[in-house]
């Protein structure tokens, strides 16, 4: 690796003294070399910390203050062109990073990501043939599945870029983070590439390390609503709102170019459910 590797690698970690190990390995045998690793631990009581140092990579420590934070003391960090968030409890191909950077380099693109296997169901995973660069916001938006996947993990993304619109994990928010982040990415993106092959394989487990991060917070379910508002806040002016009045309650249908993104529906029961893409992410009782 050099001084100033091409690529940062940041792991956030919370109590993940069982993949720690497995993951760094993951990344050490790449079959691109010029990478750093950074550990972000999220104030581990298990063995995280003592098994990452053992390895040669770069483990910082901080409080348990959730993944955002996790992966914003990474990119603060981090001295690589291009940064990836691994989760440590995923693998990737052995070509991930090699096969991103070139799509990168190719196409001088800020954003290049992959496609997913969903260890759980192959129905949920994603493959064509080719790769597919797209520079409009409805394709790009498309292309990367923003609105079904939003997941920060299958991005390979150029630091100066994140830095220059000042995109960053919104450590506000409990759930939907990697949504909110990945929807700035990509719509703010020169272009976008997808590289067609599923590289990144994401784990089901009961446990899943990533899981933990601020679980107490989590249930703090009046906050579900946080990742629309800042959804709403970003898109700004970018949005036609065309309202519904049916039998069961009001329809609120936010388009971006013409694309119906976001729907609010308003149940007479006092429900109240947010879809993106078609995909109901949040749903909160009003009472």
């Amino acid at each position: 690796m050099s001084d100033t590797p091409v690529i940062s690698v940041i792991i956030p970690a919370f109590n993940a003294a069982a993949y720690i190990a497995q993951c760094i390995e993951n990344v050490k045998y790449q079959t691109y070399k010029d990478i750093e690793v950074l550990v972000i631990d999220d104030g581990s009581i298990d063995e995280t910390v003592t098994i990452a140092k053992s390895f040669n990579v770069k483990v910082i420590s901080q409080g348990n203050n959730g993944v955002s934070a996790a992966r914003n003391t990474g990119l603060k960090n981090a001295v690589g062109q291009y940064i990836h968030f691994l989760d440590v409890d995923d693998l990737i191909n052995h070509c991930f990073y090699e096969e991103l950077l070139n799509s990168a380099s190719t196409y001088n693109a800020d954003v290049v990501c992959c496609n997913v296997y969903h260890e759980k169901s192959s129905s949920w995973s994603h493959e064509k043939t080719g790769i597919f660069v797209a520079s409009n916001v409805e394709d790009k938006m498309m292309l990367a599945k923003v609105g079904e996947d939003g997941h920060c993990f299958k991005y390979l993304l150029k630091k100066q870029f994140l830095s220059d619109h000042a995109i960053y994990f919104d450590e506000t928010l409990s759930i939907s983070e990697d949504l909110v982040f990945s929807i700035q990415a990509v719509y703010s993106a020169n272009r976008v590439v997808l590289q067609t092959r599923a590289l990144y394989l994401y784990k089901h487990r009961a446990n899943s390390t990533l899981a933990q991060f601020n679980r107490g917070k989590r249930a703090d379910r009046s906050r579900e609503l946080a990742p629309v508002r800042e959804f709403k806040q970003f898109f700004k002016n970018k949005f036609e709102i065309y309202n519904l009045g049916e039998d069961h309650g009001i329809d609120t249908i936010y388009f971006i170019l013409s694309i119906p993104f976001v729907r609010k529906r308003e149940l007479k029961n006092g429900l109240v459910k947010w879809y993106f893409c078609g995909i109901c992410v949040v749903r909160k009782k009003i009472i």
